[in-house]
């Protein structure tokens, strides 16, 4: 009787792409749904048993091979924790997964967290999000904006962030002398939509200056696209902290990000490598900044 399976996918050709899946985390089930992008599925095929004996193969183990206890794991948290001082076991766990390749059970983490430092966890579940209703109909049916201030001051460093909320995507997450600028924020929409090759359905901001330029923009290219919205306005002005997902992500850019690069740009300031007040003497810090911030949006 011939063999009802089919044979497996040449291993060079998918080796790359296997590898990738296996780096997001995701389990033998997801990946060999994924795998059939990178295949025929007419000539060839690819189970989830398969997957496992690809995977045992090519050395990529899963969490439980891995079998990590509280002593392997502590070398690899600390390191995280230098970086990021307030970073809780969800991160952590992304962390270690993306930098090091380390597949550790959430719940492994969090008894590391509780027995090392219960003060900080218990602080961390004091300030849980209040959750609040977003709606978005699909990828790029919103892109909401917003600039973050608390750098500016201090560092002399001005933030200003887009995000797709449907898929929590950070479009941009940039770093520069200013933030109110309404060409530069209408510079940033335009390079974006540029690469992306598409605009969104809509914009949405808080009712600031440095936005009319890219609610502007956005209404007349949607207006050309589409006759039919000629007298609207495709730009939504969220008032009062009803901007939900920037207020949510700069809250977990002020939680997990900021507080390890504050202590670091602050000795910057202290030690006179730049100068908050002459920003044109700063030729350094805010590439630094940059790339940091580049760090964060990956995240």
């Amino acid at each position: 009787m011939p063999n009802q399976h089919k044979p497996l996918p040449p291993e060079d050709d998918i080796k790359e792409s296997f590898k990738f899946y296996y780096g997001l985390g995701i389990n033998d089930k997801k990946i060999a749904l994924h795998m059939r992008d990178h295949y025929d599925t007419e000539r060839y095929g690819l189970s989830v048993r398969s997957v496992k004996r690809l995977r045992d193969k090519w050395e990529l183990k899963s969490t439980r091979q891995q079998k990590h206890t509280l002593e392997s794991i502590g070398e690899a948290i600390q390191d995280v924790r230098r970086q990021y001082p307030s970073r809780g076991a969800d991160m952590i766990r992304r962390d270690l997964l993306v930098k090091l390749n380390m597949r550790v059970p959430r719940p492994l983490i969090q008894r590391y967290l509780h027995e090392t430092e219960p003060h900080a966890v218990q602080a961390r579940k004091q300030r849980r999000f209040k959750r609040r209703r977003f709606y978005a109909a699909g990828v790029n049916d919103v892109w909401a904006q917003d600039q973050h201030d608390k750098w500016g001051p201090r560092f002399g460093l001005w933030l200003h962030n887009n995000i797709d909320p449907f898929i929590s995507f950070n479009n941009w997450l940039k770093v520069w002398w200013t933030n109110k600028n309404p060409r530069l924020i209408t510079r940033y929409f335009l390079n974006t939509v540029r690469e992306f090759g598409a605009i969104p359905v809509t914009t949405q901001s808080d009712p600031g200056s440095e936005n009319y330029g890219v609610a502007n923009v956005q209404t007349v290219i949607r207006q050309t696209l589409d006759p039919s919205l000629k007298g609207t306005l495709q730009h939504h002005w969220m008032r009062k902290k009803n901007n939900v997902k920037y207020e949510a992500n700069w809250s977990v850019f002020r939680r997990d990000f900021a507080p390890g690069y504050e202590d670091l740009f602050e000795s910057g300031v202290v030690a006179r490598y730049y100068d908050v007040v002459h920003l044109m003497l700063n030729q350094i810090f805010p590439p630094i900044a940059r790339t940091y911030s580049r760090i964060w949006k990956l995240f």
